[in-house]
């Protein structure tokens, strides 16, 4: 048994290591050097009026957002009229999860290794084929308004964009979600019933708050989660009839395993499918700095957003209290001003995986009493919806960045009394 899961795993990893080679290095030599070979392809597909939907990166906070973003402009009539969009993607988890649940809203879906192979030297040679519908930096496919380049030997994608372009994309589908009657295209009123879910959560009535942590830093983590930050704040969901699970990929921490959390992160059923599922059945969320909040944040969960240093980039429902990291120079006392934290991150250097930069600064996390008070702004925020003070409000008004004033989330209001130097 154990000889025939070694082979598996190997065709597996020989897979993913053929699909990236193939994505960021032979496709686009195609592209470059063969172009006239897809040519006659690409006239026929011109010819439909066929879109293929492109540059959808795998990785919750980049498909999530990216098929938002989508149905938003579909909602708001910004499609071309009369084009046919398709949507082929190589075959993975992410894929397979979003054909499923969404593929029937295309005119034509499928997660296929041969397909996508087929059709991406083509559409790298001929971008107005392609629906760019990227919110990302980081880029697979190439955007269709930028000159197409065979990826670097050290390059582990094809093509990245600036923080400045990154913002605009993401600012024009901020304002398409406050346009919107529809909010929350991606999520389906009709719960798709889930034997495999179904069986791990049982028949405990609960409503059911899922949390998150992170125990690396990278991109909006700085610091890794102190599981004691989030106990006070469990104990008071639980004492308020709610159940626990931990959700993500991380390894349960013990403090959680004492309290009975339930280990849905590292169990058997942990997909990005399932995710999803998980997410439309809960009724609150804890987050820590990570993409997963989209999750949260796309399918209308109240959520707490802790411990994530951009606070330029904070989420922007209206049901989300957001408690950022904060952050001071080496060797000073007093903590930088929220505005001095967003110019920091934004015009600091690129270096591409957006890493906190530990030899100048020194990042502090929320804590245990910060978390608490916020969750219990949040609960009540979900009971009786309020707009938020004139604080909550002048932070994001006076930020200087598009983004953020247009989000309607709001920092927890304990949390700036606390730090009223901060928010000065």
């Amino acid at each position: 048994m154990e000889y025939f899961v070694g082979i598996d795993r190997w065709v597996n990893r020989t897979t993913v290591a053929w699909q990236y080679i193939y994505e960021t290095r032979i496709a686009p030599g195609i592209a470059l050097f063969g172009y006239w070979l897809v040519y006659p392809f690409a006239r026929i597909v011109a010819s439909q009026r066929i879109r293929f939907i492109w540059n959808m990166a795998d990785g919750t906070g980049h498909i999530i957002p990216e098929l938002d973003n989508f149905f938003h402009q579909e909602y708001l009539q910004e499609l071309e009229k009369g084009v046919r969009y398709i949507l082929i993607r190589p075959k993975n988890t992410f894929s397979d999860a979003c054909i499923k649940k969404y593929g029937h809203k295309f005119v034509f879906a499928r997660a296929s290794n041969l397909l996508y192979d087929l059709i991406l030297p083509m559409v790298l040679a001929y971008p107005p084929l392609a629906h760019d519908i990227a919110s990302s930096r980081l880029r697979w496919q190439i955007p269709t308004d930028k000159p197409l380049n065979i990826s670097k030997p050290w390059q582990t994608y094809l093509y990245i964009v600036s923080k400045e372009e990154q913002d605009i994309l993401n600012t024009a589908w901020g304002e398409r979600r406050n346009k919107t009657t529809n909010p929350f295209p991606l999520y389906q009123k009709e719960i798709v019933r889930n034997k495999e879910l179904d069986t791990f959560l049982g028949d405990d009535p609960r409503p059911l708050c899922l949390v998150h942590i992170k125990i690396s830093a990278m991109n909006s983590t700085a610091l890794p989660t102190d599981p004691k930050t989030y106990i006070q704040t469990l104990r008071f969901l639980m004492d308020a009839g709610y159940r626990i699970i931990l959700v993500g990929r991380e390894k349960m921490p013990k403090e959680f395993f004492d309290l009975g959390v339930l280990n849905y992160s590292q169990s058997s059923i942990a997909t990005f499918g399932n995710d999803i599922d998980l997410f439309s059945r809960a009724k609150v969320a804890i987050i820590s700095g990570s993409g997963i909040n989209w999750l949260a944040g796309c399918y209308g969960i109240p959520y707490l957003y802790v411990n994530y240093w951009h606070i330029s980039k904070t989420p922007p429902e209206k049901l989300c209290i957001a408690v950022p990291t904060l952050i001071k120079k080496r060797g000073e006392q007093a903590y930088m001003s929220a505005k001095e934290q967003m110019d920091m991150y934004y015009y600091s250097e690129d270096h591409h995986e957006e890493l906190f930069p530990y030899n100048e600064y020194e990042p502090r996390n929320a804590s245990e009493d910060e978390i608490l008070y916020a969750m219990q702004e949040l609960l009540a925020l979900r009971e009786t919806y309020e707009e938020p003070t004139e604080e909550q409000k002048k932070i994001y008004a006076t930020s200087g960045y598009k983004l953020l004033e247009l989000s309607k989330s709001r920092i927890s209001s304990y949390f700036i009394q606390k730090h009223s130097e901060v928010f000065r």
